[in-house]
């Protein structure tokens, strides 16, 4: 995700987010990076003028899960079924080249279904606990999904999806 013309109070308030890590920053042409902050911080508030040329590139800090059923939605949302020749790889991918992915663990989550399945309702019947935390992965999706989402257009099936599920 990159974010252009960004303030450096934004800045400072993006960094001391536990939920985003930023991987650098650009400063007319030259990039810095998390260890830099600092200095730049140092030199941009003795001229105030400077901070409206910054262009921050970051990713937001989020689960294996998280970020498959974020890829997952902005490719799938208008589908009924998740394509049998599914590469799962792929997808991850592309998730690992957009957010900085904590817990890797492979050993669950193995299929598009068990990510993010099609049908949550019928998926869970019987698994209560597991429809539990499936919502809790949702839930922090929901509340960033104007700036997680790069697909504007999956936004909304996703968070009438989001409403569907704790409206039981």
């Amino acid at each position: 995700m990159i974010k252009e013309n960004i303030s450096i109070e934004e800045l400072i308030e993006l960094h001391e987010k536990n939920n985003v890590k930023i991987s650098k920053i650009e400063f007319d042409g030259t990039e810095f990076y998390t260890y830099q902050l600092n200095f730049l911080y140092k030199t941009i508030t003795s001229n105030k003028n400077i901070q409206y040329y910054l262009k921050v590139v970051f990713k937001y800090r989020i689960s294996r899960r998280r970020s498959l059923i974020v890829i997952l939605q902005e490719y799938f949302y208008k589908d009924i079924a998740y394509p049998e020749d599914l590469i799962l790889e792929f997808y991850e991918n592309k998730a690992n080249s957009r957010f900085f992915v904590d817990n890797r663990d492979k050993k669950s989550f193995k299929t598009a279904q068990e990510i993010h399945p099609k049908k949550p309702r019928e998926y869970y019947e019987d698994k209560n606990h597991q429809m539990k935390e499936y919502i809790k992965s949702l839930e922090l999706l929901y509340l960033l999904a104007d700036s997680i989402f790069e697909k504007k257009e999956a936004i909304e099936p996703f968070i009438k999806l989001y409403h569907d599920l704790i409206d039981k």
